[in-house]
């Protein structure tokens, strides 16, 4: 399964085969978490040209996305967490553990309980809109 990535997070200049990120053509693995817990393995081969220049974002295939368990008409599947595979998710440093959104947390109260700065929670968890956290989300504390 392969996957793109938003045009901050994938690097490299105007010919994205030639990125760092692309291995040769190979590709990277990245590890996805999706918020109803299922976990897949892709390989970033491109700059997702559609999205967001300033927000974290990977695009995914259809397959990946269903294999995500979820339907294609739902086109944006938030709260995703991913990061290269064997690191923790979102790309974060070591010691960050999974989190699941409980009913009336915010990601103020999230990061202060587990030790954390805003801004270390920001970078363990750059896909996470904390004005929309969802009960059940999955997330990097």
């Amino acid at each position: 399964m392969e996957a793109a990535l938003g045009y901050n997070e994938f690097g490299g200049g105007a010919n994205p085969n030639a990125a760092p990120i692309c291995n040769g053509g190979a590709g990277t693995p990245y590890s996805v978490t999706a918020p109803n817990g299922k976990s897949i393995t892709v390989k970033i081969l491109d700059k997702c040209q559609a999205c967001d220049n300033d927000a974290p974002h990977i695009d995914l295939t259809a397959g990946a996305f269903q294999a995500l368990g979820y339907d294609l008409s739902q086109g944006v599947i938030q709260g995703v967490v991913y990061g290269p595979a064997g690191s923790s998710p979102s790309g974060g440093s070591s010691g960050c553990q999974p989190y699941t959104v409980q009913s009336g947390d915010t990601c103020y109260a999230i990061c202060t309980a587990h030790g954390q700065t805003e801004a270390q929670f920001d970078a363990l968890n750059p896909g996470i809109n904390c004005d929309d956290l969802q009960i059940g989300q999955q997330i990097c504390a």
